[in-house]
């Protein structure tokens, strides 16, 4: 075997054991966390729930914002996730609320969208605020064509 094979196999090999040490300490890591992770969880829909019955869904997402603005690291950023996609199942919208959200699988649009809608969040990350949106294009569930979407 040529000595420029054995250097590609080797890089392979690396690439492949490195992969998998990425993967299994990632697996490891959440299933010893799990609980942890579970209660968190449960205490920011909590949360959620509880600003959710003083407020409506734009309130939901400003809040939402707000607290991306303050914290937008990884772990945050789910958390914010959590919070916002249960604060708009718990709070009512005004109507109109999912009128120009595009369908969540209509991906340009909903990206344009996200775009969009980041673009004057002032103080907020543009792309952690189009992952947040997210939770947006889910609530809405592609209602863009709807005057009213009620609460789930």
């Amino acid at each position: 075997m040529k000595t420029w094979m054995k250097v590609v196999l080797a890089v392979l090999v690396l690439g492949v054991l490195t992969c998998g040490l990425i993967v299994g300490g990632a697996a490891w890591w959440f299933d010893s966390n799990k609980e942890q992770l579970k209660a968190d969880g449960d205490k920011v829909k909590a949360e959620a729930a509880d600003f959710a019955r003083g407020t409506d869904a734009d309130g939901c997402v400003a809040e939402a914002l707000r607290r991306l603005a303050a914290k937008s690291g990884f772990m945050d950023e789910v958390r914010h996730r959590v919070f916002l996609g249960e604060c708009l199942r718990q709070a009512p919208r005004r109507p109109n609320f999912c009128l120009d959200v595009p369908e969540r699988s209509s991906l340009i649009a909903a990206a344009a969208w996200s775009v969009d809608f980041c673009a004057d969040k002032a103080g907020v990350d543009p792309q952690a605020c189009g992952r947040l949106t997210q939770e947006v294009l889910e609530a809405c569930g592609g209602s863009s064509n709807e005057t009213d979407a009620p609460p789930r």
